[in-house]
């Protein structure tokens, strides 16, 4: 059975979302580099960008309240990158 690439990168936003979801209140060594594969994806066809805004809106949600702790975790081009989307995705809601 063929599978389309856009299936399969759905298929992969979703699977890094339920990574990202799984720990809600901290941060695993692996969280920052699946958050950096989403934001790669973050302007992608509309259900794959709509899922990755849910995502990221929920870590920042769940994440908020210890940030300066949970900050530490990623590097500053990581910081950066994960800001611009975030603020970018507030900013045209």
């Amino acid at each position: 059975m063929l599978i389309s690439l856009q299936v399969k990168i759905i298929l992969c936003v979703l699977g890094f979302c339920a990574i990202v979801l799984s720990s809600p209140y901290d941060i695993p060594i692996y969280i920052p580099d699946v958050l950096m594969s989403l934001c790669q994806h973050s302007h992608d066809p509309d259900l794959i960008q709509k899922s990755i805004q849910q995502c990221l809106s929920e870590f920042r949600r769940t994440h908020h309240d210890s940030w300066h702790e949970h900050k530490e975790q990623f590097t500053e081009d990581q910081l950066m990158i994960l800001t611009d989307i975030l603020i970018s995705h507030n900013y045209y809601i």
